[in-house]
C-alpha cells in the first residue's frame, strides 16, 4: 500500500514538474521574443514642451510635419523678429541649430545682416499667414507680413515669404539655410 502511495507521489511530482518545466520554457521564449521586439522595433517620440502648440513626434529617420512647422515658426520669429540690439544674440542662438554643411553661408548671411541692422538701426517684425510644409525634402516656406521700422517709424510693410530648410540627423532638426522667395520661386515651390 505505502509502494504504490508512494509510487502515485512520484508521479504526481513527475507531472507537477513536467508542467512547470513547459511554463518556464514558454516564459523563457516570450522574454527572447520581448527582448528581439524592443532590438529591432522603431521607437518614435511624442514630444510636447511648453512652446509646441500640439503633439509633433521623431521617429529615427524623419519627424512629424507638425514638428516642422512649430520649429519654423521658432527659427522664422529667430530670424525675422529682431532689433540691432538683439540681432547679435539671436544669430548666435540659430547658429546652435546650424547643420554642418550650410553653417558657413548661413554665418555670412547673417553676419551681412547684423550689420544692416546695426548701421540702419533697423528693426523687423514678423506675423505669419501661412506655412506650407515640405515634408520629403524638410522644407518649409512661411509666409506673412514683415515690418520693419526706423526710429519707431514704419518704413515699410509687405507681404513676404521665406524657405526654410532643414536637416534632420540622430534625433536633431537642424536649420540649413534660410532665403526669401520671389514671387516666382513660390509659385514652383
Amino acid at each position: 500500500m505505502k509502494e504504490k502511495l508512494q509510487h502515485l507521489r512520484l508521479q504526481d511530482l513527475l507531472r507537477h514538474r513536467n508542467y512547470l518545466t513547459f511554463t518556464c520554457a514558454g516564459l523563457l521564449a516570450s522574454n527572447l521574443l520581448m527582448t528581439f521586439a524592443l532590438c529591432t522595433q522603431s521607437e518614435r517620440v511624442v514630444l510636447v514642451p511648453p512652446h509646441l502648440t500640439g503633439p509633433a513626434w521623431v521617429d529615427r529617420s524623419q519627424v512629424s510635419p507638425q514638428y516642422l512647422e512649430e520649429m519654423a515658426l521658432f527659427f522664422g520669429s529667430i530670424l525675422l523678429n529682431k532689433t540691432p540690439q538683439s540681432a547679435p544674440y539671436l544669430h548666435e542662438l540659430l547658429l546652435r541649430y546650424a547643420d554642418a554643411s550650410g553653417i558657413g553661408k548661413l554665418k555670412h548671411q547673417l553676419r551681412e545682416e547684423e550689420e544692416r541692422y546695426q548701421k540702419s538701426g533697423l528693426s523687423t517684425s514678423f506675423y505669419p499667414k501661412k506655412i506650407t510644409v515640405v515634408e520629403k525634402n524638410l522644407k518649409v516656406d512661411l509666409s506673412g507680413e514683415i515690418v520693419g521700422y526706423v526710429s519707431q517709424k514704419c518704413i515699410f510693410q509687405r507681404e513676404e515669404t521665406y524657405r526654410l530648410t532643414f536637416s534632420f540627423a540622430h534625433g536633431r532638426l537642424l536649420i540649413k539655410s534660410f532665403e526669401h522667395l520671389t514671387e516666382k520661386e513660390q509659385g514652383h515651390a
